[in-house]
């Protein structure tokens, strides 16, 4: 609903959705288009274009070559723009999307406690509040698809009191 009344609001706004397959919504006087997986060469092309470094490029490349599993889970834009900022971070490709998500979210808390310097940010609470809402989401809907942030908003209440610690989420 929210989506339609920007649509509505700003008409002349170029908007872009993605949206996973399963959650296809058509939304009025707005194009659909789906995008097809990349195969190698358009992935290469990808990575040539959205990244300056030779050691990037050679790490993904050399590994993706090798690794059948990994060339299907960067088949999007979404996951191999993922990709170069793990390896452009860790100089490592991780094996799997397990991996990826794992020192995706690695750079994120490394960001927010060097970067922004939060001295209250605490890896271990994160850990249990996104874990709890990603199981939380499943049990939900059956998928990983999205949340109201009143939901959200419950289940991390939910996790603070079920582990019994405080954190301002």
């Amino acid at each position: 609903k929210e989506i339609q009344i920007l649509i509505d609001n700003y008409p002349n706004t170029l908007i872009i959705i993605s949206n996973r397959p399963e959650k296809y919504n058509q939304f009025k006087n707005i194009p659909v288009f789906r995008l097809q997986p990349m195969d190698y060469a358009k992935i290469m092309e990808f990575i040539q274009k959205n990244t300056g470094s030779e050691e990037v490029r050679k790490l993904i490349k050399e590994k993706i070559e090798t690794n059948q599993r990994l060339l299907n889970i960067i088949s999007t834009p979404l996951m191999t723009t993922r990709l170069i900022s793990i390896v452009q971070e860790f100089k490592k490709v991780p094996e799997n999307e397990g991996m990826i998500i794992k020192m995706f979210l690695d750079a994120l808390y490394k960001r927010e406690r060097v970067d922004k310097q939060d001295a209250k940010f605490d890896d271990d609470k994160i850990n249990y509040l996104l874990t709890s809402l990603a199981i939380y989401g499943f049990k939900k809907n059956g998928t990983n698809s999205g949340l109201t942030k009143y939901e959200v908003l419950k289940c991390f209440s939910s996790c603070l009191e079920e582990f019994h610690f405080e954190y301002d989420t």
